[in-house]
């Protein structure tokens, strides 16, 4: 980041929150949004720890079951289930919502960048 902005502010009477706000946060809230975009879909898409803590269950009354608990329990695991088809349209459900995220971080960071 350039010094001279924050250079700019001190001069302007600008504090340290003042500073923060108005120079470094527009300097990173590019990469503030992709990590916040990477951080939402690997949690969407959080399997082991709850298989693993829970025994496979979802805790219980499935309360810590994932939307991905949910596809494999559906589409392959359990045999009284065993609807392939509808553990692919989870699927796409989970890929659309991962899709839907990312346009809307688009959108966000085209509208901060036209400011």
């Amino acid at each position: 980041m350039d010094r001279s902005l924050y250079e700019a502010a001190e001069m302007d009477g600008a504090g340290a929150v003042r500073k923060f706000f108005h120079v470094t946060l527009p300097g990173v809230r590019l990469m503030l949004n992709l990590v916040a975009v990477l951080v939402m879909i690997g949690s969407m898409k959080v399997f082991s720890e709850v298989f693993l803590l829970t025994n496979g269950t979802g805790g219980i009354g499935g309360d810590s079951s994932t939307l991905t608990m949910y596809i494999r329990d559906v589409g392959i695991a359990d045999s009284t289930y065993g609807s392939l088809g509808l553990g692919s349209a989870a699927s796409v459900v989970l890929f659309l919502l991962t899709v839907g995220l990312v346009l809307l971080s688009q959108r966000i960071n085209r509208k901060a960048e036209e400011q």
